[in-house]
């Protein structure tokens, strides 16, 4: 992404009332249904000038543009990911995420269930990211079919996240925009 696009976001998000991360934890949204769109990081600008009216923006030690790092696991022949291109229902995501602005990492366990309907659970990682603990291992058998030595890690990821939330805490927007994989 070029400079100018990214100054061209940055510059509209001081139009939007803040929220902070202990606030946004009522909109969490742990179970939710999922809506996802692509568009042109040279839309988002104009997208977020409509939007102050009726969402916050999560603002986290005066930043409002956040990075994000993401360990994704799998099984060795990809099964997860195999059955996500298949539109299967009832399938999960494993991932250590770290939220670089609040300097925490989960293990989280996404499921897209026979409904449609995204369930996410997690667990703070004391660990080094990437590194299964026994706790996260009980958290892991807990959760999923999957046992810590028929996963291992497959994708990594890091982005940038604006985060809207709905001034009624009835849903919320993220806006990822400098994807990059590794």
């Amino acid at each position: 992404m070029n400079t100018n696009t990214e100054s061209n976001i940055l510059e509209v998000l001081p139009d939007f009332n803040q929220i902070d991360l202990a606030s946004i934890e009522k909109a969490s949204l742990m179970r939710r249904r999922d809506s996802k769109y692509v568009y042109s990081v040279d839309a988002i600008p104009e997208i977020l000038k409509a939007l102050p009216e009726y969402y916050y923006i999560l603002e986290i030690e005066n930043t409002r543009s956040h990075p994000y790092n993401t360990l994704y696991y799998d099984t060795r022949d990809m099964e997860m990911y195999h059955m996500h291109h298949r539109g299967q229902l009832n399938r999960q995501k494993i991932r250590f995420r770290t939220y670089e602005s609040s300097d925490t990492v989960f293990l989280e366990v996404k499921e897209k269930n026979n409904k449609g309907i995204t369930i996410k659970k997690r667990i703070r990682s004391n660990g080094s990211r990437g590194i299964i603990l026994s706790k996260e291992e009980e958290f892991l058998a807990s959760v999923t079919p999957y046992q810590q030595d028929e996963i291992i890690p497959v994708l990594e990821n890091t982005f940038n996240r604006i985060t809207l939330v709905e001034k009624h805490q009835k849903e919320r927007i993220t806006i990822d925009y400098n994807l990059r994989f590794m």
